[in-house]
């Protein structure tokens, strides 16, 4: 149930954002401090150690990351200055009320295609296709082609980034 981001540039701070459950900030100690993210006391982690505490209503986990595309044994990057802030709110709902959320949100999205109302706006969408005077108005305004194709969420794909 996580939007998995595009390969960021290295030593780019990357945030990660799952819908109704938590937010995980990846980057260097520098970087996580200048966002305001710092343990309590100064505390950071020993190798790939986990520290969690919850503040301000919110529950928070470090832990060390390994660098997106670095290979080698976990111990080689033991000391690497990359880490892994998650944040997710102390009350929150929890990964099953938010799969339950997502699955509600897909079935109200298929229940709407077979409304009168759907129906109708697919069929002037399908006569808007075959209108010359629409189509020379797009070619125009510089729209050519076919809109490009809506990309399915990864959430809906099932891919999991950890």
């Amino acid at each position: 149930m996580q939007n998995t981001p595009a390969s960021p540039a290295p030593g780019e701070l990357t945030i990660c954002i799952t819908p109704r459950l938590y937010d995980e900030w990846t980057g260097s100690r520098a970087q996580l401090e200048a966002e305001g993210f710092s343990p309590p006391h100064n505390d950071w982690p020993a190798a790939y150690g986990r520290l969690n505490w919850q503040a301000s209503g919110f529950h928070y986990e470090l832990r060390r990351h390994r660098p997106e595309g670095a290979k080698g044994p976990r111990k080689a990057f033991a000391e690497v200055d990359h880490w892994c802030l998650r944040r997710q709110r102390a009350d929150g709902p929890g990964f099953m009320a938010a799969a339950l959320w997502q699955k509600r949100q897909e079935i109200a999205a298929m229940q709407r295609q077979f409304t009168p109302a759907w129906r109708a706006l697919m069929v002037r969408y399908c006569n808007s296709q075959n209108d010359p005077a629409f189509q020379a108005f797009k070619t125009a305004c510089g729209i050519t082609g076919k809109p490009p194709r809506r990309q399915t969420p990864a959430i809906a794909k099932g891919e999991h980034h950890v």
